[in-house]
């Protein structure tokens, strides 16, 4: 994954007003919204069109039910 694709969605969430921290030191991990998701999961949601407060907490409690 390219990493001005991970810049481009953390830049649009915090644009939004969504809280974004660094979760892990070596930056695999983000804390969005009270949720721990990976670069991945980010990137995937951008893609998906899932980049905002709904679809962000939409796919975190989906993940978590599989748990």
């Amino acid at each position: 994954m390219p990493v001005h694709q991970l810049d481009t969605c953390l830049i649009g969430l915090r644009q939004q007003g969504i809280p974004v921290s660094q979760g892990t030191e070596n930056g695999s991990t983000f804390e969005v919204m009270g949720f721990t998701l990976t670069a991945e999961q980010i990137v995937e949601l951008h893609q998906n069109g899932q980049m905002d407060a709904n679809g962000i907490k939409a796919f975190a409690e989906s993940i978590k039910q599989n748990f």
